[in-house]
């Protein structure tokens, strides 16, 4: 696996991989199908962004937001979902709040500036 790859650059540098911009957690299975769309929507428009792909503890799944280095994370769960939202959070700051889904994206641009 890896180890030809290495062998295949022929000791070039590995590509550095940016940090995603913003990490998305879902809360249940119906948020967790939108958050894929959510994810292509943010990649698409060049948004570096990871999500998790598995329902956990909220706890389980704000460590693993942390730990991929993200600035925000995203989360859905059947409120959010059911009033077209994401709950964003800064991971920096602190500062949490809701966003339409369909203004996501332009938020996160207006973020990576």
């Amino acid at each position: 696996g890896m180890e030809r790859m290495i062998l295949a650059l022929g000791g070039q540098a590995l590509p550095q991989t940016e940090n995603p911009l913003v990490y998305l957690v879902a809360l249940d299975e119906a948020s967790l199908a939108e958050m894929f769309v959510v994810l292509d929507q943010a990649r698409a428009a060049g948004i570096p962004a990871d999500m998790s792909y598995k329902l956990a503890s909220m706890k389980s799944l704000m460590r693993a937001a942390d730990k991929s280095g993200a600035v925000f994370v995203g989360i859905m769960g059947e409120n959010e979902r059911a009033v077209g939202q994401v709950s964003v959070k800064n991971l920096k700051t602190g500062d949490q709040g809701l966003i339409a889904k369909p203004a996501l994206v332009d938020f996160l641009l207006g973020a990576k500036m």
